[in-house]
């Protein structure tokens, strides 16, 4: 045979090698350990669905964790704006402040525009002024006691007097309550203008001692009538007949005057009482 020519291949001894027969087979060779690698292979692919699994679960959460954190951002922003508008909006005086550890205030955190409108200051200026400041040198004593009571019970409600820049003095109702922000305590105060009331207290007093001295006079003038009368009455025996009967006539008639000042008399002190019932109301 010439050289030229390639060997012709044994395809049987090729056949038996790749399908596994004879001591030189591939598959003898290789099939173990490709199948080995095979089963690693399937293990690892396994492992990363589990994993891709457990990946999709957990990005499931977390944006779930997200949208429900940007609803409660959401919401907590929509609150923050309706407490902004409502603050600002008040037509109370709101003051928020804070007590050093002696008890002292330290100059105002925050304060709403009818604060500050009120008292004639800017809002930047509020903020240098603690509450002792804006208080008639009356309240001072009674404020601290009361801050003391807002501290130890949470809340309390007083009346004091604020002094504006240009000196005049507001009586104030106000309302203190203590509440936590961001871990600090901090004092909220809701005062109200009630110069309108106290001029009305003013006036029922007033109202009340004129209706004293008006039951002074009815009573007196019962008495200087009414015993008077009395005598009268007692003489007019000695007076003939027909002159008696129309002297009596004049003492019945003066009897019934005398018995609508008792009458007056009555339903004064029953308005006295109302109006001192009603003046108790408002006191301090």
């Amino acid at each position: 045979m010439p050289e030229h020519f390639e060997k012709v291949p044994d395809w049987k001894h090729q056949r038996q090698k790749i399908i596994g027969l004879g001591e030189s087979s591939v598959r003898k060779n290789y099939f173990p350990e490709l199948q080995e690698r095979l089963i690693e292979l399937e293990n690892v692919n396994q492992a990363l669905q589990d994993r891709t699994r457990d990946l999709e679960s957990l990005n499931a959460e977390l944006l779930a964790e997200v949208q429900e954190r940007r609803s409660v951002e959401e919401a907590l922003r929509e609150s923050e704006e309706r407490f902004r508008a409502v603050f600002e909006n008040a037509n109370d005086a709101i003051y928020v402040y804070d007590f050093n550890p002696d008890m002292f205030p330290v100059p105002f955190l925050n304060v709403n525009r009818r604060a500050y409108k009120l008292l004639g200051y800017t809002y930047d200026e509020m903020l240098c002024l603690t509450p002792w400041d804006i208080l008639a040198e009356s309240c001072w004593n009674k404020y601290r006691e009361q801050a003391i009571e807002v501290y130890k019970n949470g809340h309390a409600m007083y009346d004091v007097i604020h002094v504006t820049r240009t000196g005049e003095e507001i009586p104030m109702e106000v309302s203190s309550h203590l509440f936590t922000f961001r871990g600090r305590k901090l004092l909220l105060s809701i005062a109200r203008d009630i110069s309108d009331r106290k001029k009305n207290e003013q006036k029922m007093r007033e109202a009340i001692d004129q209706i004293d001295m008006n039951m002074g006079t009815l009573a007196t003038l019962n008495d200087k009538i009414r015993n008077p009368l009395t005598i009268i009455d007692i003489l007019t025996e000695e007076i003939e007949p027909q002159r008696r009967e129309q002297i009596y006539e004049q003492v019945l008639a003066i009897d019934k005057i005398i018995d609508e000042l008792d009458k007056g008399w009555i339903e004064s002190e029953k308005v006295r009482n109302f109006l001192r019932r009603h003046h108790d109301l408002y006191e301090s």
